[in-house]
């Protein structure tokens, strides 16, 4: 069991894991402040055979992922939230080599959608008995603007027998609404999201690759990474691509960014030292925008000292972008050390931006 300090689907404060050969699985209980009660994410796996995992629950797959915060990376397949429901088949043929084939939720909505369902969702139909209500109050009340309200106990209670006499043709005319619904606005079926990830180390480092869909394969993302060691440092750099709806026209897809992430660190002696930068050239945009605007670069640090039993650590930057006109700032210096089994971090976390802010926070991790 692990207790974690970040009250998040993202960092559960409270988990249980068990693990085998053949079978795991992982149970995280969260009480964030939006929710009125203890929520649950989970994720189970098992292996039927050696070369075969099979996942299904709450959690995503990247590229490569920093390890400040542990969870900056855009190279991502599914998502951790406890309303997500994912389901990952993973293939190990050869020592070395994994390929992933997921499908995800994305926070509560199916894994997949025929072109009807779509159809039904964007209409807010509730199907053809409730949608008819409004055409049997016009027929008996000769009113356009008269509504369900409006009606006798008797009208209300001589619907069901209505509708029961004339179904068939209710229902017709129900579906043939759809069909020119979904005719006239060119719906296709739908999918949350389709991913799949390959890895592949040796002693060079490790190549990745993946590919993602979702919104009718309207928004793609995609991309390559390595992972390596040139000594002191391990690093890794990410190169991604998005498309998404057109600027100004929903109906059309355009590419819409070039991302890269580079990340590395360090140990040397009792220092260690992270570094967090990623870049984003934006082209989905108006076309009046600046160069400038196209443009975000972040940078984050993170220095860890160790004296004795205490380790003195600094964070610092900004990981989404430095060159805006708004520009901000964080500074966290802090300690970190342990009391019996239980490790403690404490620090001051200084936002320097428009509006000056800082908070002091604590956290504790107990394994047992």
């Amino acid at each position: 069991m692990t207790i974690n300090h970040e009250n998040q689907f993202y960092h559960a404060p409270i988990q249980f894991s068990i693990s085998g050969e053949k079978a795991g699985g992982t149970l995280k209980l969260t009480d964030v402040t939006s929710n009125d009660a203890i929520t649950a994410g989970w994720d189970i796996w098992f292996k039927p055979i050696d070369m075969f995992k099979v996942e299904i629950g709450d959690f995503k797959i990247t590229l490569n992922q920093e390890k400040i915060d542990w969870y900056r990376t855009q190279s991502t397949i599914g998502n951790d939230d406890h309303n997500t429901g994912n389901l990952k088949l993973t293939l190990e043929p050869v020592e070395g080599f994994t390929f992933d084939a997921m499908v995800s939720s994305k926070w509560g909505s199916a894994w997949f959608k025929d072109a009807k369902t779509v159809a039904i969702a964007e209409l807010e139909s509730k199907g053809p008995k409730e949608d008819f209500k409004d055409a049997y109050v016009a027929l008996v009340t000769g009113s356009a603007t008269a509504t369900w309200a409006d009606l006798t106990d008797a009208q209300k209670a001589a619907y069901d027998e209505f509708y029961e006499e004339h179904e068939s043709d209710i229902v017709d005319a129900y579906n043939d609404m759809l069909d020119d619904y979904i005719d006239d606005h060119d719906i296709d079926a739908a999918i949350s999201e389709l991913g799949f990830m390959m890895h592949y180390g040796a002693d060079f480092g490790t190549v990745s690759a993946m590919f993602s869909a979702n919104s009718n394969f309207k928004a793609l993302k995609f991309g390559a990474g390595y992972a390596g060691s040139v000594d002191p440092f391990s690093f890794f750099v990410n190169v991604l691509g998005f498309t998404a709806a057109k600027y100004n026209d929903a109906d059309k897809t355009a590419f819409d960014k070039v991302r890269v992430e580079a990340y590395a660190e360090t140990t040397i002696d009792a220092l260690s030292a992270k570094f967090w930068v990623p870049f984003e050239f934006k082209t989905n945009v108006d076309s009046d925008t600046k160069a400038i605007d196209k443009i975000a670069l972040g940078f984050l640090a993170r220095l860890d000292y160790t004296v004795g039993d205490y380790t003195l650590f600094l964070q610092t930057g900004n990981d989404s972008d430095f060159i805006t006109k708004d520009f901000s700032m964080q500074i966290k210096p802090g300690v970190k050390f342990n009391v019996g089994e239980c490790a403690v971090e404490a620090a001051v976390d200084i936002s320097a931006k428009k509006d000056f802010s800082f908070s002091v926070p604590v956290s504790f991790m107990v394994k047992f």
